[in-house]
């Protein structure tokens, strides 16, 4: 902390655009507020009043001064936060803004006519220069008609119109728009540039009415003396301006303690219309000198130098330099790192959200192609990720990481090495993987330096990590079919934003196309189901109708079936009652013994059943031919009992005695009883009803009821059959057998149709089968137009949705990149920012050795300064700084010495003082100063001082050389013959289209300017000695040299 307080003057008028230019800096400069607002006993107060006409920089002005409040804000709570001062105040700064142009209403020059009397009442003015009956009946008519001044605005201000800004001026005074209250001894400072028309054109009455206010006030006026290239009428004003202040002078007539001029030639500053970039860059720099003259100015311990300042040379040439180490410029390097470092963070999580967008959209929508292990990369593929890779190998080769000393591209250089070696392989994918796995391994033993080392350590370790992972990402997506899926996916991947909006379209392009294959398959769908309905429909009608027909025709043949089958079941019971009847008759046949008994025995309950039974089957159209039979072989066996008792019957003995020589009747009778039981046995047995054997009989009789059903139905069911299969013969066989079946099922008999039979011969299950296949196709095919219809729309949706964080990605990435590889270039460019001590500017810059300790927190110039040989190359960089004030380039003096031809007389009136505005502990004395400025101006000891201002930036010298009782003819903007201030004004002076007393404003209020008739050049002898008499001569000669013009007189 400085053991000294900064002093500012209290008031700082910064007039029209040059002034409030450089005071806007001044305050955008942090160590000058810091110092201004540091608690202090005695704090800081300053008052800056902003004044201006130009009324399109309102915006600007009040943006700008409303940013430079918050810097102010923001110190102001950081000093009240801190503790240990609480018996000091925080300083006081105060900003002002007079846009008086606006405060008045005043839109154009007409404004001004009329209020003459006013004017003069509230000013005390005898002339009102604008109309004014005194100056002619015409005067306002001839002022209007030049240079189109009618037709002003005010938007740019008053158009270097120096005359015109002091009429606003007046106004304002009119209006009490420059109502000030000073303190006792208050120090004031007026900004301008000489060569406008606003500041140049009110900054003499300005200091008028303060030292008015406040007789003891002290102002310094510090004047922006134009270049050389500016326009005409800046050079014109710059002269009136300078003149006035001599004329002034030599009259005992100037409020101003000091008049500091400063130039920007160097610069070659052509005016804002015609600035390049190297001239924006070079008034930058001239800007920023600014503070260091005033804070010079006002912090100058000899300030008794700039008193008694001979009346004809009353101005003070201010030169600036500023040498500096770029320590600020390397930490906005590492400043750009980190938010670049923020960029890559961003890029890498807006990288990863894309991948895992790609991979699940992979898994959900698409047919990937799982064939084979290894995932192969196209050649295109290769070549994006070889670039990213060699991005990434890039920041690992950047000398200003090796010169921080990072450890981290220390290891992950290793690491890189290690993993392509350690690939075995010339494939980038093998290189990738081999080198990842080194760095999953790789650790930091020796630690960080710094967080920066540690954040890039991270983003250097998830970038390759990320390059895996697109690797990947790439490999999964050539698996994919569908080409335009792949190919926006690639673009996902590859973050081009080029044809985001053309893949975009592509895929709206597609889903559009497929959804017009959607509508014309759903509709061909739809038809063919129509289709499939109205043929089953007709089918079914055709087949219902054929088969009630066939119904109807086979009705009786089906019932018929059916009263067959019932009578089967009756019939084997009357069989069955039939056949116990039969062998109870042959029990009882067999029991007789007598042939009454035999003859006696009824067959009437059989011959019922065989009746019963014929007629049963008589109608069903069966026949029953063993009624007959039966009934036969009943009487047969009725006789065969009676033949067989008979031949049973014993034979008398006389009858046997007998028979034996003449057979008798008896005997006879019993013969043919046994002859007659014979036939009949044989009878019976051939007849099957009765099975005699011996003396037993047996009913063997068996009637196969069963046979003659299925007989019966078995014809009836064949025709019907085959009826069918010759009206159906497209049928399938197997359906004929079926209907057979079902014909000969009781069970199902009545429920018989022919419908299948029907459906097989129009070819039904084929037809339906090529429909329903079709259909199928046609459904299968809309799936997966449905599929990938929502693939395309999600991939839509994907792109829409994502495309903010492909652009994050792309742009932070570029960004990223972009910083990364201008590293390099950047500091070649810091490091080369010095130049040459010929090299026109006003900032020498130089970089320091250990970048890291230069960089650290905490860390100032005296901390550099610790190493000798950064002191050595600081004082050479002073000399160079100091050199530069000193070239005629820098202070544009014509001659810093100059003496007769005979040296009898020496010009010994200049003064000479150097400051040093640092932090660091060196002062003038540091670089022999005094030797180099005393020699280049031939000084005597005690017209030279130098002091050191221990204020300022953490890494700059501020250099002004303050060159004291320069006169007029002794500035080379002034005397240049070919575009001096001089020549500039005399050009005007003989044009007829313009007037000149435009350019004047001192005298005006009374009806007067003041005009220098010439210049004086001292490169010629004469003129020289003119300079070299006494001071009472040369003020008489520069006195004659002035015409007090009557303004009625000019026009």
């Amino acid at each position: 902390m400085p053991e000294t307080d900064i002093t500012f003057p209290g008031r700082i008028f910064a007039i029209g655009g040059a002034g409030k230019e450089l005071v806007y800096t001044m305050l955008e400069t942090e160590w000058v507020l810091r110092e201004i607002l540091r608690p202090k006993f005695n704090r800081s107060m300053v008052n800056i009043t902003i004044v201006d006409t130009a009324i399109d920089e309102e915006n600007y002005d009040r943006t700008k001064i409303e940013q430079i409040k918050k810097i102010i804000n923001k110190v102001e709570e950081e000093y009240s936060s801190e503790t240990g001062s609480a018996d000091k105040e925080i300083g006081r700064i105060d900003i002002e803004y007079k846009l008086i142009t606006k405060e008045m209403v005043l839109q154009s020059p007409f404004d001004l006519v009329g209020i003459g009397d006013d004017i003069k009442q509230s000013t005390g003015a005898s002339v009102w220069w604008i109309n004014d009956d005194q100056l002619g009946e015409d005067w306002l008519t001839k002022v209007m008609s030049y240079e189109n001044f009618s037709e002003l605005n005010f938007s740019k201000g008053v158009y270097r119109k120096r005359a015109v800004g002091k009429a606003i001026y007046y106004k304002a005074l009119c209006g009490r728009l420059f109502d000030i209250d000073l303190l006792t001894s208050t120090k004031i400072a007026i900004v301008v540039g000489l060569g406008g028309g606003t500041g140049s054109g009110m900054a003499f009455d300005l200091a008028k009415k303060l030292k008015n206010i406040q007789p003891t006030s002290n102002i310094t006026l510090f004047g922006i003396l134009s270049t050389l290239r500016e326009s005409i009428d800046e050079k014109a004003n710059s002269f009136a301006m300078l003149s006035e202040l001599e004329y002034a002078s030599l009259n005992r007539d100037t409020p101003f303690k000091d008049i500091v001029l400063v130039p920007m030639e160097v610069t070659q500053y052509p005016g804002k219309q015609r600035a390049s970039h190297e001239h924006e860059k070079l008034l930058k720099q001239f800007d920023e000198t600014f503070s260091y003259i005033l804070i010079s100015h006002y912090n100058n311990p000899a300030q008794s130098l700039f008193e008694d300042l001979p009346y004809f040379a009353p101005f003070v040439i201010a030169s600036p330099q500023l040498v500096r180490y770029n320590v600020e410029s390397i930490k906005q390097v590492k400043d750009e790192l980190v938010e670049t470092f923020q960029d890559k963070k961003t890029s890498l999580a807006a990288e990863g959200k894309l991948y895992t967008t790609i991979e699940k959209f992979i898994e959900k929508y698409t047919n990937e192609d799982s064939s084979g292990d290894r995932m192969t990369l196209q050649d295109e593929d290769k070549s994006f990720i070889e670039d990213r890779f060699s991005s990434f190998k890039m920041v690992l080769e950047h000398d200003f990481f090796k010169e921080l000393e990072y450890n981290s591209v220390k290891n992950l250089k290793k690491a890189l090495v290690d993993g392509i070696r350690g690939s075995g392989s010339e494939e980038i994918e093998q290189w990738i993987s081999s080198v990842k796995s080194e760095v999953d391994t790789m650790s930091l033993a020796e630690g960080f330096r710094d967080d920066i080392d540690s954040d890039l350590c991270k983003i250097m370790v998830n970038d390759i990590e990320m390059i895996e992972r697109m690797k990947n990402v790439l490999g999964r997506i050539n698996r994919v079919h569908d080409s335009i899926i792949k190919d926006t996916l690639k673009n996902i991947v590859k973050a081009d934003e080029s044809s985001l909006g053309r893949k975009l379209n592509q895929v709206r392009k597609e889903t559009d196309l497929l959804s017009d294959q959607n509508k014309r398959l759903n509709n061909e769908i739809k038809s063919l189901d129509n289709q499939i309905k109205d043929y089953e429909e007709e089918t079914k009608s055709q087949v219902t109708n054929e088969n009630q027909k066939w119904y109807e025709d086979v009705k009786s043949d089906i019932e018929y079936l059916g009263s067959i089958d019932e009578l089967g079941e009756i019939l084997k019971s009357n069989l069955k009652n039939l056949k116990s009847e039969l062998n109870e008759f042959v029990s009882r046949i067999n029991s007789y013994h007598r042939i009454s008994s035999v003859d006696a025995e009824s067959t009437h309950t059989i011959e019922d059943i065989l009746h019963i039974t014929e007629q049963k089957l008589n109608t069903t159209g069966l026949t029953y031919e063993d009624a007959g039979l039966i009934k036969r072989s009943l009487n047969d066996l009725k006789e065969l009992k009676k033949a067989y008792i008979k031949a049973g019957l014993k034979i008398p003995i006389i009858d046997k005695m007998l028979g034996a020589i003449l057979p008798t009747g008896r005997l006879k009778e019993k013969r043919e009883a046994g002859n007659r039981y014979t036939r009949k046995k044989v009878e019976l047995n051939n007849n099957h009803v009765f099975n005699v054997d011996g003396n037993h009989i047996n009913v063997v009789y068996d009637y196969n009821i069963d046979y003659k059903v299925h007989e019966k139905t078995d014809n009836i069911t064949k025709k019907i059959v085959e009826e069918v299969r010759g009206s159906y013969p497209g049928a399938e066989s197997n359906l004929f057998l079926e209907l057979d079946g079902c014909l000969h099922d009781p069970a199902r008999r009545r429920k018989t149709n022919i419908e299948q039979v029907i459906l097989s011969h129009l070819g039904f299950r084929e037809k339906m089968g090529e429909k329903r296949d079709e259909m199928g196709e046609k459904t299968s095919e809309l799936d997966k137009i449905k599929e990938k219809m929502e693939a395309y729309k999600e991939l839509e949706n994907k792109l829409t949705s994502l495309t903010a964080d492909l652009r994050g990605h792309s742009r932070h990435l570029k960004k990223y990149h972009s910083t990364i590889a201008n590293i390099d270039r950047t500091m070649k460019a810091i490091s080369g920012a010095k130049g040459d001590s010929d090299e026109i500017r006003y900032l020498i810059e130089m970089q320091p050795t250990d970048i890291f300790k230069a960089t650290a927190i905490e860390a100032d110039i005296n901390k550099i300064l610790e190493v000798e040989s950064e002191v050595r190359t600081l004082k050479r960089s002073l000399q160079d700084g100091i050199g530069r004030t000193i070239d005629n380039r820098y202070n544009m003096l014509v001659r810093r010495v100059f003496e007769t031809k005979d040296s009898a007389k020496r010009w010994e009136k200049s003064k000479a003082m150097l400051s040093f505005v640092s932090i660091a502990d060196v002062s003038p004395e540091f670089v022999k100063s005094r030797q180099m400025i005393r020699e280049a101006f031939s000084l005597v000891d005690a017209n030279y001082s130098d002091w050191r201002c221990p204020w300022g930036d953490s890494w700059g010298v501020g250099i002004v050389l303050f060159v004291a009782g320069v006169f007029a003819d002794n500035i080379r903007s002034v005397v240049d013959p070919k575009s001096g201030y001089y020549e500039s004004y005399k050009s005007i002076e003989q044009n007829p289209d313009k007037i000149v007393f435009f350019h004047h404003s001192y005298m005006l209020e009374n009806g007067k300017f003041v005009k220098r008739d010439k210049i004086f050049n001292l490169e010629k002898e004469e003129d020289k000695i003119r300079f070299l008499q006494n001071e009472k001569n040369i003020d008489e000669m520069l006195l004659n040299n002035y015409e007090e013009m009557e303004l009625k007189k000019c026009l």
